[in-house]
């Protein structure tokens, strides 16, 4: 049987609203095209269109996992990183106050995606900037 490789799927949840989710997609889309076979992206915009409830579960499982610092922060505006949680912060914050997330469903891993330099290291740390150096 072939080797094949099947291209990883990175899902943005995406607030247009938001600053720093049109960069962080407009980063992704740069990424892609130096890496053109490295993954492909599913904009999920959620602040029409929130996470369902198993979704919200991996995702704040992920983001437990990788970034407890940023659900640390979450747990100070008044959740503690649960899926019910996490879900009512993406249903009840203001639109432009909604932090685009980055979830690499493959590896299990997803972070709060505001800072160039954090999507940047989540690229790499996944293998996906092979040909940018």
């Amino acid at each position: 049987m072939p080797n094949v490789r099947i291209t990883p799927i990175l899902t943005l949840l995406h607030n247009p609203g938001n600053l720093a989710s049109r960069n962080t997609l407009s980063l992704l889309r740069s990424s892609l095209r130096m890496n053109p076979d490295a993954f492909s992206i599913d904009v999920l915009d959620y602040a029409g269109n929130p996470p369902t409830s198993d979704q919200a579960q991996l995702i704040s499982s992920y983001l437990n996992k990788s970034a407890k610092s940023e659900v640390g922060n979450a747990a100070e505006d008044g959740g503690t990183g649960t899926a019910e949680e996490f879900l009512q912060l993406a249903r009840n914050q203001p639109e432009a106050d909604k932090k685009p997330i980055l979830v690499d469903w493959q590896a299990g891993r997803a972070i709060f995606a505001g800072e160039r330099q954090s999507v940047e290291r989540f690229l790499e740390e996944g293998g996906y900037l092979k040909n940018t150096k």
